[in-house]
């Protein structure tokens, strides 16, 4: 069966190990990458190509949002999906 291969970006260590644990549990899942801040998600994302990146807004240095246009920018094919813990959306728009 073909796989879904994702990369998550979190900078929240703890958070980031339980994404990575439950997506294992789930066999056409396979997790590609993981990266704790914007500037290594940029250069991984650019490297492992993955089919999706679920991408925190929140990371020190560049932001999930910065990420994702950088990725744009670059040509890069992998879908994104943003995480935030925001109540507020204003900061997304």
């Amino acid at each position: 069966m073909p796989y879904l291969r994702i990369a998550l970006v979190e900078d929240n260590r703890q958070f980031l190990d339980e994404m990575r644990a439950l997506l294992a549990e789930a066999s056409q899942l396979e997790v590609v990458g993981t990266f704790t801040t914007g500037e290594e998600a940029l250069q991984g994302i650019m490297q492992v190509c993955p089919d999706v990146a679920l991408v925190d807004i929140g990371l020190p240095g560049i932001s999930g949002i910065e990420v994702v246009r950088g990725l744009a920018e670059r040509g890069c094919a992998t879908e994104c999906l943003m995480l935030t813990a925001f109540d507020d959306d204003a900061p997304l728009f």
